[in-house]
């Protein structure tokens, strides 16, 4: 059993080095405005998780991290950007988990969403990415 959770940020005018200097971290994959379709940075950062299905609650740490970068949601948001908390699950295998009324409120309250996506060919991200 295995998982991962992506923070995925897409803003028109932060930079990478921006969002990385707000959150104190390097992504691991990223993309300039001028590199996506709709010029937007993309930024991400991805965990890795193996022998546990409750992906759910891995979000719910996350949303806990965010919670405590507030200037850094308001950024996004204000300037036209948006934060995604996303749980990226293989298709190859049986694996659920179910999202607290808790965890979704309080990601609404950020003004952050949650997605699943589903891979057949899920493979573990590499170190740092640019």
């Amino acid at each position: 059993m295995e998982y991962s959770i992506r923070i995925l940020v897409r803003h028109p005018t932060l930079s990478i080095d921006e969002i990385s200097r707000y959150l104190n971290t390097e992504p691991t994959y990223s993309r300039t405005s001028d590199q996506t379709s709709d010029s937007q940075t993309a930024w991400s950062v991805v965990s890795w998780t193996e022998g546990n299905r409750r992906f759910f609650t891995e979000v719910d740490e996350v949303i806990d991290w965010l919670e405590r970068r507030p200037e850094f949601i308001s950024a996004v948001r204000h300037g036209g950007g948006k934060v995604c908390v996303i749980a990226q699950l293989s298709g190859k295998e049986n694996i659920g988990d179910e999202l607290s009324p808790n965890t979704m409120a309080r990601a609404a309250a950020i003004g952050v969403s949650i997605g699943v996506e589903v891979f057949p060919n899920m493979t573990k991200p590499r170190e740092t990415r640019r």
